[in-house]
């Protein structure tokens, strides 16, 4: 039979162990949003990549008909420079769209290295408190031992 203090220390350690839990698994489900939220980020980044390529290939795609009509029509030289003004625009956007893309691609490895950095602060959690409830445990069995060896 236990005596009150060791139920005293039973029960404080329950509590002690079911708020550790409660914790824990607020932690898990925060990161949890975390990383779903990350995630749609990157899917939102994906569609506004995806969107700029398609302007782009469209802005091609006009260029490269106005070029046709040019050189196949009245080919007054007027025209042609207004091409070439167009081209360089073309080529400008391609270059700003480059760069758009570059950040994005940084963004996406900022991304993926901040969720990395989520899982390893999710293992380091979880090994800290298997580590905390294993040392509560063994000193719940020592103090079980002892009181039971002295008996």
């Amino acid at each position: 039979m236990m005596d009150d203090e060791s139920r005293a220390v039973c029960s404080l350690f329950i509590k002690e162990l079911a708020t550790s839990i409660r914790d824990i698994s607020m932690a898990v489900h925060e990161l949890t949003d975390e990383l779903h939220e990350h995630k749609l980020t990157i899917q939102k980044l994906h569609a506004e990549v995806n969107a700029a390529r398609d302007q782009a290939e469209d802005l091609r795609q006009a260029v490269a008909k106005l070029n046709i009509m040019v050189r196949d029509g009245n080919g007054q030289p007027s025209l042609v420079t207004r091409v070439s003004v167009l081209e360089q625009h073309c080529k400008d956007a391609d270059a700003r769209r480059e760069k758009e893309e570059r950040a994005i691609a940084e963004r996406r490895l900022m991304d993926s290295t901040e969720i990395q950095t989520n899982k390893q602060i999710k293992w380091a959690v979880i090994t800290a408190v298997i580590t905390g409830v294993l040392g509560i445990f063994s000193g719940v069995a020592a103090t079980v031992w002892s009181y039971v060896t002295n008996k």
